[in-house]
């Protein structure tokens, strides 16, 4: 493939150098292609006369048929040639030297072909054409241009290209012998040629470059050392070739030798004014009081005015800065050095000034001194030197700034000159580098190698190479050397510029490549190049991959080919993404389809690059077959794994020796619910885990595990234990360790199961604390039968005794006393009676048979009904019956047993009353203990210390006869206490003899709230209303969660529950858990009402002991039916 314009002028980082040339080359450049769009313009294209002015930003990029590129030529019409490989040239701008010469600016055009079709052009512009005119080249062989000649040096000669003399000047031959070659005949007087070593090398410089050519030469003479100016003139003929060479010599050993013409000089000058006015630019006489009288042709071209516009005048008119004081000036300096010599301007405008170079000279005679002025136009020259300077000061500032590494060597391969980078790169000073030469720092393992010779490498005029330099850190840096030899006039070399690229990374990539490149053949994943949706290149791992012979069999197929039907769509989104460059996955799996139509499982990691506007995509595919299946059967096992894990009630965890410490590394989520934490708070800290532990089971449990990790015979052991949960719940675990050590007992890895035990805990003590109860029940049911067939074995003797009595028919009974006996044997059945019945409600408290509903009940209702009841017995003996409560008083009991006790302790204190004595009821709120404390209070007998201990024992039956005789069965006190005891409340007396008695005891506050919970406000709205028409006279209070329904629960004791499932922070199921595993003293019924129920969750609830599940939405009955009986059920502890 033909290489594009574009690519042809595409300078790669080894081409900067030749880049450089072009765009420093003394002529200007435009490179165009086929489209006549510019793809190249160098710096110097716009310095040129009859160039518009611009920079090459202006032009790159556009067309030469919509940018004028010349102010007085259009060469747009005539482009279309170059289609036919016509090239063309035309001329821009003409001007003369000071000699006459004409210089032409021409412009150039040439086609660029390639394979014979035009591919673009060049435009080139340069200063050529240099031809004078042949009647000039008549008068420099005539004999008065020579005389004129003799005027302006010591000796000259007309010499051809091989420096034999045609003319010469007659005088001086002696003066300037070291100037010939020496003649073999000594008849030979006048030389013929010149001298070989000297001019061979000047001569043909100016002949090749057709420029005047000016050198200075020291020569000895008299024993003393003296100087001569040399300037070389080549003289075209022809207008085209240069035949003749004029070659001047002027001692210039002495600049008193300057130029004093006398009168003879003088009217030999007038004589060939004409040839003088066609040699030099301007020549101007003028007196000593600076008024012109001398004006050549010349000086009317140079300056555009005629001799009649400037005869007579001053000559400050032609130059402004010529004033009075400076006029003198000059005539001072020619009478003291016989000429003045410097540079004047006209115009103040830099852009359109003109620099002419001015030499004054007198001219002295007889009547009076005059003086001449010869004038040459420099603006050219001057603006070329301003060029210069810029352009130095550019191509200074580009050596300082450049970030190649530049250098100067002497002849001798010494460092004379090194530019900042080159400095700071290889960490020397300019004054350090200085003293060492360019083989200093170059790799000694490279200056051994015997094809290696700086010396050889500097005697090139040009050349580069490759080397290994190391700096001053023994760094290695491989550059580019390119060594460029530098010219003096004589075509002596007198240093070398050295352009030294850094090419170390390029070095790096060559060896990157090479290593890619064994990476991509020694490869065992396949590897393919991808271009425009065809295979380019691919690697023999590839070709085996998909049963193929060889790559040929590949290249040039689509890679959707090789991809199984089931995964087309998605590798070809991926392949179009990645072709526009657009986002796409790295690395993605795939099925592909082999020659024989098998399915292989692969791994396609992807990565695109662009080169030439080129995008290719590069596939790196790896057979991820049996890996596909064993990440199966992995998952499976995983899967299977999560789930028994995430389904049983134990968390599993385990622990590694990490750092040299045992830290836990893996606990299943069910440690959530065991203990309230997150499993992420005890990885990788095992200190953590115990800072939950009870501070009564720390020490305990810390001594046993490290007992058990420092037996090495040992291997497991379980531990129960107590944690505190971040509620401050105490939860009870059972902490199952299993060791795996090595073969020196040290350990490896820890494998734990954690259960929560806290129910079966409390069930154990449970059963041991009835266990205990029934003992001590068995033993009281004993001791209770033993006084109770005591006690009704008395009533029965007395009943048989009298009635045995009145049946006798030989008693003598009258009936007074039959009266008497009769009412004796009824006093022994009332007691009898009366024993049995508090024997009946006892033993019915005991076993659980007694109805036993404790609701929200009035207790001012209930005292005052008591108080009904028991105002007949208070009558006989005179007793006021007080109760100070006066208002309605809520309280949580059973509604007959608390009128029960109300009952026995008033008659009981009536019993013990005095007549005219007072008992008094009264009732306290205590809104800490959420209970009310109830108070029966009595003026009579009072009791000793040690009979109130047994009052409320049935074991230990303590009865006495009343202030009336009144007799009682010893069982009243024993059910009064159970009775407030089964209710979650307490009894205690206080009493002294003589000053009366008060009973206490304590029921709870009836609480009229209900609590819902539930994380969905609306749902809340709705079943706070349907509640609250159902149960009127309850109040409904709400909670987001589990952990707020909990705190809500301690601080107000709600009288029922009713809770959604799935809930954030916690759910239903953990607030049930919760109730149960916490102390309360109230533990109130819970519904739950979730629209997130199935028949597992139902048991899981119903093993905690919830009686009440309900879906969402729910059964209104149903509902009420739950609510009333879980109100009614609801026991306290």
């Amino acid at each position: 493939m033909a290489p594009s314009i574009e690519k042809t002028f595409d300078f790669s980082k080894s081409d900067s150098l030749y880049r450089s040339i072009l765009e420093t080359a003394p002529i200007g450049i435009i490179v165009f292609n086929n489209e006549f769009v510019v793809k190249f313009v160098n710096n110097n294209f716009f310095h040129f006369s009859g160039v518009v002015s611009g920079k090459p930003s202006d032009l790159i990029g556009k067309s030469v048929y919509e940018y004028r590129l010349f102010e007085n030529v259009d060469l747009r019409k005539d482009l279309n040639e170059l289609r036919d490989g016509i090239a063309f040239e035309k001329e821009l701008v003409t001007s003369h030297t000071i000699s006459g010469v004409k210089i032409s600016i021409i412009v150039k055009c040439v086609p660029i072909l390639l394979d014979g079709k035009f591919n673009g052009g060049v435009i080139i512009v340069e200063d050529i054409k240099i031809s004078p005119a042949k009647e000039e080249i008549a008068f420099i062989h005539s004999k008065n241009f020579q005389n004129f000649l003799n005027l302006l040096c010591d000796s000259y000669f007309f010499v051809d290209k091989d420096g034999l003399i045609k003319i010469s000047s007659s005088k001086a031959y002696d003066e300037f012998s070291f100037l010939y070659e020496p003649e073999i005949s000594k008849e030979i007087k006048k030389p013929h040629k010149l001298s070989g070593i000297l001019f061979k090398k000047i001569l043909e410089t100016a002949i090749a470059t057709n420029k005047t050519i000016w050198t200075e030469l020291p020569f000895i003479k008299n024993n003393t050392e003296r100087k001569a100016n040399i300037t070389i003139v080549p003289i075209l003929e022809n207008g085209a070739k240069v035949e003749t060479v004029l070659v001047l010599v002027k001692d210039v050993t002495k600049e008193s030798d300057a130029i004093s013409l006398d009168d003879e000089e003088i009217k030999e000058l007038k004589r060939y004014q004409q040839i003088v006015a066609r040699v030099l630019d301007g020549v101007i006489g003028f007196d000593k009081e600076g008024k012109i009288f001398f004006w050549n042709e010349s000086s009317a071209k140079l300056f555009g005015l005629t001799r009649s516009e400037v005869y007579g005048k001053y000559i400050g008119k032609i130059f402004s800065q010529i004033d009075k004081e400076f006029f003198t000036q000059i005539i001072e300096t020619v009478k003291n050095n016989k000429f003045w010599q410097g540079q004047l301007k006209i115009g103040e405008d830099e852009s359109v000034a003109e620099y002419f170079s001015v030499k004054v000279a007198s001219i002295e005679e007889e009547t009076q001194e005059n003086y001449f002025m010869l004038c040459s136009n420099i603006t050219q020259k001057v603006r070329l030197e301003k060029e210069l300077r810029q352009s130095e000061e550019k191509f200074r500032n580009i050596v300082i700034s450049s970030r190649e590494f530049i250098c100067i060597l002497d002849l001798t391969g010494k460092i004379t000159y090194a530019n900042p980078y080159f400095l700071e790169t290889f960490e020397y000073t300019l004054e350090e580098i200085s003293k060492m030469s360019f083989g200093d720092l170059i790799d000694l393992s490279y200056l051994n190698q015997p094809q290696f010779d700086i010396n050889e490498i500097t005697s090139y005029s040009f050349k580069s190479v490759e080397l290994p330099l190391i700096n001053r850190k023994g760094q290695k840096i491989f550059v580019l050397a390119s060594f460029s030899a530098v010219y003096d006039s004589n075509n002596v070399i007198q240093y070398y510029n050295v352009i030294l690229t850094d090419i170390t990374l390029k070095k790096e990539s060559e060896k990157d490549l090479l290593l890619i490149r064994s990476i991509f053949e020694a490869s065992h994943d396949g590897i393919a190049l991808i271009s425009k949706r065809k295979f380019v290149l691919v690697n023999d791992s590839f070709v085996q991959m998909f049963g193929y012979r060889s790559a040929s069999e590949i290249i040039g197929q689509d890679p959707l080919d090789f991809v199984d039907k089931d995964d087309i769509i998605k590798v070809s989104r991926y392949l179009e993404n990645a072709e526009e460059g657009n986002e796409s996955p790295a690395r993605f799996d795939f099925k592909g389809r082999r020659r024989n139509n098998s399915v292989i499982e692969l791994e396609n990691s992807v990565s695109t690059y662009e080169t030439n506007d080129e995008r290719f995509i590069v596939w790196v595919l790896r057979d991820i077959t049996e890996e596909k299946k064993a990440q199966e059967a992995l998952q499976s096992s995983e899967e299977r794994y999560r789930s028994i894990s995430e389904n049983i009630k134990e968390s599993i965890y385990t622990a590694e020796i990490v750092d040299g410490k045992l830290k836990t590394v893996f606990y299943t989520p069910t440690i959530k619910q065991i203990t309230g934490y997150p499993a992420e708070e005890f990885l990788g800290d095992m200190e953590r885990w115990e800072k939950i532990i009870h501070p009564d089971d720390i020490d305990d449990t810390k001594t046993k595990m490290q007992n058990l990790f420092n037996d090495t015979a040992r291997n497991f052991e379980a531990f129960e234990y107590r944690i505190i949960d971040p509620l401050g719940n105490i939860i009870w675990i059972e902490d199952k360790i299993t060791i795996k050590r090595d073969s020196k007992g040290s350990i490896q890895k820890v494998y734990g199961v954690i259960s929560d035990i806290t129910i079966s805990k409390r069930a154990e003590e449970e059963l041991k604390k009835s266990a205990l109860e029934l003992k001590e029940l068995n033993e009281t049911k004993d001791r209770f039968i033993s006084i109770i067939s005591h006690d009704l074995r008395t009533p029965f003797s007395s009943i048989i005794g009298f009635t045995d009595f009145l049946l006798s028919k030989d008693s003598d009974i009258d009936d007074e006393k039959r009266e008497q006996y009769v009412r004796y044997i009824q006093e022994s059945a009332k007691s009898m009676l009366g024993l049995v019945n508090s024997l009946l409600d006892y033993t019915r408290l005991q076993t659980g048979k007694i109805k036993f509903e404790p609701t929200k009940i009035n207790a001012k209702e209930v005292i005052d009904r008591s108080i009904q009841i028991l105002s007949g017995a208070a009558l006989q003996k005179n007793i006021k019956l007080i109760s100070t409560l006066d208002k309605d008083f809520y309280i949580h009991a059973d509604e007959g047993l608390m009128l029960q006790v109300i009952n026995n302790l008033v008659s009981n204190a009536i019993k013990f009353t005095d007549k005219d004595g007072t008992v008094k009821i009264s009732a306290v709120a205590d809104i800490d203990k959420r209970h009310v404390q109830f108070l029966v209070e009595d003026n009579g007998v009072g009791m000793r210390k040690e009979d109130i201990a047994k009052l409320f024992k049935v074991d230990s039956k303590f009865t006495t006869p009343g202030t009336a005789g009144e007799k009682g069965t010893g069982l009243g006190l024993s059910l009064v206490a159970d009775i407030v005891r089964k209710h979650g409340g307490d009894i205690w007396v206080e009493s002294q003899i003589g000053q009366g008695s008060k009973f206490y005891f304590t029921i709870p506050i009836a609480s009229t709230n209900i609590l819902l919970v539930d994380d969905i406000k609306t749902d809340r709205l709705l079943y706070s209303k349907l509640i609250k028409n159902l149960v009127p006279q309850y109040k409904i209070i709400e909670a987001q969660n589990g952990k707020e329904a909990l705190e809500v629960i301690k601080q107000s004791s709600p009288v029922l529950v009713i809770t959604d499932h799935k809930m954030p922070v916690m759910t239903g199921y953990d607030l049930v858990k919760q109730l149960n595993i916490t102390e309360l003293r109230y533990k109130p019924p819970v519904i739950v009402l979730s629209s997130d129920i199935n028949e597992s969750i139902k048991s899981e609830y119903k093993e905690l002991g919830v009686e009440y599940i309900f879906q969402k939405p729910v059964n209104l009955s149903d509902f009420k039916t739950a609510i009333q009986n879980s109100l009614r059920k609801a026991i306290y502890n």
